[in-house]
């Protein structure tokens, strides 16, 4: 780990539910500790999610989109091994 890496990772996979990932992205940035990241994996062909993580605009997000859907545990093991914290 170098000194720009997040200690905490939080991985998370969506699919067309662009009201809940704001409300998790919210709720993930409103805590107290800052060394972290988001990294979000849209499975939605369409990147229903890109436009949630714009409005959003904070470094800490990390937003990628699948080429087709990929099943949640597929999409989030995605999200795992696009992490860098600890």
């Amino acid at each position: 780990m170098n000194a720009s890496s997040p200690l905490v990772s939080f991985c998370m996979s969506t699919y067309k539910r662009p009201a809940q990932l704001k409300q998790q992205l919210e709720n993930i940035l409103s805590q107290e500790y800052k060394n972290i990241e988001i990294v979000v994996s849209d499975n939605d062909p369409e990147s229903s999610g890109r436009e949630v993580v714009e409005s959003i605009s904070d470094h800490r997000i990390k937003y990628f989109a699948n080429p087709e859907n990929l099943g949640m545990v597929k999409s989030f093991n995605k999200s795992v091994s696009r992490s860098s914290g600890d």
